[in-house]
């Protein structure tokens, strides 16, 4: 089983991710496959699910530094968020 983060390692690791992509990818790594499974549970269509898990992620990155870590707002929260719209695009 994987470690839970609490909130405020998240946020921290948010804070380093914004200039370093290890910590990026530590994001990554924690919340892929709960996107993925969101999509799909969602679409029932596991090639359409993968192609807006990737998409999420791909705005996840380019906007990272943007991303207001004294709201105290899960990371997680707003990759869902994304998700979801890309859903609803889709």
């Amino acid at each position: 089983m994987e470690p839970y983060l609490t909130l405020e390692d998240e946020l921290r690791l948010v804070e380093h991710a914004k200039t370093n992509m290890q910590a990026f990818n530590e994001l990554y790594e924690y919340y892929f496959q709960k996107i993925y499974i969101f999509c799909v549970n969602r679409l029932g269509n596991k090639e359409i699910s993968e192609d807006i898990t990737s998409q999420t992620f791909l705005l996840a990155v380019e906007y990272i530094a943007k991303f207001d870590t004294s709201k105290q707002i899960r990371f997680g929260s707003w990759l869902y968020k994304v998700a979801s719209n890309k859903i609803i695009d889709h």
